[in-house]
């Protein structure tokens, strides 16, 4: 009878030992994905590398649109395809509440014509970085807003339009003056 009830109590033991195992790891990945992951809350700083290009901004201006929509070519705009456009018009926006896709950068949101500006596309890669106190940190797509001041390089191949378009590979959020 003995031996029955220790087979039970070995059998117990490990169950109850695996089942710690389940949830030491599960604990620790949902850890990680709050940490590293937009998608559970978290700001997916965690990691990101925060030393500036070497070479010289690819353009330094003011956000004057924060673009939302899909990733999916022909998706963002929701519009009517025959409606009239203008050339001061800017790119087509879907509603907000859609993923960040990019932003776009004027040096001189005054100017009629004449100054630099930039739609930069914002991809996983594409690494968002904020100034505070002269300290460069970590930052995530959600710090972008209209009326900053950013410096952004750009990553690859850039449209040479107007204004031009270009992969974003570092923006850096600068410090309110």
């Amino acid at each position: 009878m003995s031996t029955q009830y220790a087979q039970r109590d070995h059998r117990i033991g490990w169950m109850m030992g695996g089942a710690i195992s389940i949830l030491v790891v599960a604990g620790a990945l949902y850890w990680f994905l709050q940490v590293n992951s937009s998608l559970f809350g978290g700001d997916g700083t965690a990691g990101v590398e925060t030393t500036l290009p070497a070479a010289a901004p690819s353009i330094t201006g003011e956000i004057t649109q924060v673009l939302r929509g899909t990733t999916s070519a022909g998706q963002q705009d929701e519009g009517d395809p025959d409606s009239p456009v203008a050339s001061g018009d800017g790119p087509a926006q879907t509603p907000v509440g859609k993923a960040l896709i990019g932003v776009l950068v004027e040096e001189k949101p005054a100017a009629q014509s004449g100054s630099d500006k930039a739609q930069v596309s914002i991809r996983g890669q594409t690494r968002i970085l904020k100034q505070d106190v002269g300290v460069v940190r970590a930052g995530s797509a959600r710090d972008l807003r209209t009326g900053q001041r950013v410096r952004a390089w750009f990553d690859g191949p850039v449209a040479e339009s107007y204004p031009v378009q270009a992969t974003g590979a570092v923006i850096l959020i600068l410090e309110a003056e």
